[in-house]
């Protein structure tokens, strides 16, 4: 295990449950719920997830496609460009005025908005072919589909089942602020802090 890997598990309380969890072979979409501090996410989360949902949003969506409408609007620009830092994550009120951001902005976004929908949802940060990345997942009418905001195309959202191997899920967060570690964070560790 990579040795971030072994220092997270040394600073858990459930050292031994996680350890058992991790398994190069296993599915990396496989999940088990776990206590995860937002720190954990990236090196610019610093701010738990309920800050995220503080502050009155400014963009009406009452559905999924008008969710997708307003994000396929904004700009997918990288944190050097727009802050001159390697990473950045915005609030979602403060990305409603810019318009612009990397992918943590834009799912931090979606995650958000899609919880005011009531659908079930979540912020993962993993891996997207070979770099680290951020998307949402949502449950609609019993189908797991990824919302990948930054890509601009129609439909920003696809089946799970359709688009699973292009990405390696790694933690995850839902409308509930319940977290989870996946089989993919040994790789996600292994490339977070490279740019977008």
């Amino acid at each position: 295990m990579p040795g971030r890997v072994i220092r997270w598990l040394k600073t858990s309380l459930d050292t031994r449950r996680l350890a058992r969890f991790f398994n190069e072979h296993a599915d990396p979409w496989e999940r088990m719920p776990f206590d995860v501090e937002h720190h954990s996410f990236g090196m610019a989360s610093v701010h738990d997830f309920s800050t995220y949902l503080a502050g009155t949003s400014s963009v009406p969506a009452q559905s999924i496609d008008e969710i997708c409408h307003w994000l396929r609007s904004c700009q997918a620009v990288d944190d050097q460009t727009l802050f001159h830092s390697q990473d950045h994550w915005q609030h979602p009120v403060a990305f409603e005025q810019l318009r612009r951001g990397d992918c943590e902005d834009h799912a931090l976004w979606a995650w958000r908005k899609m919880r005011e929908l009531g659908l079930h949802t979540h912020f993962v940060a993993g891996v997207w072919g070979s770099v680290a990345h951020a998307w949402t997942l949502f449950e609609h009418h019993g189908t797991v589909y990824v919302l990948e905001s930054t890509a601009k195309t129609t439909p920003l959202y696809h089946p799970l089942d359709a688009v699973r191997h292009q990405y390696c899920p790694a933690l995850a967060v839902d409308e509930r602020l319940r977290t989870f570690v996946y089989q993919g964070y040994p790789r996600y560790l292994s490339l977070a802090g490279q740019p977008r």
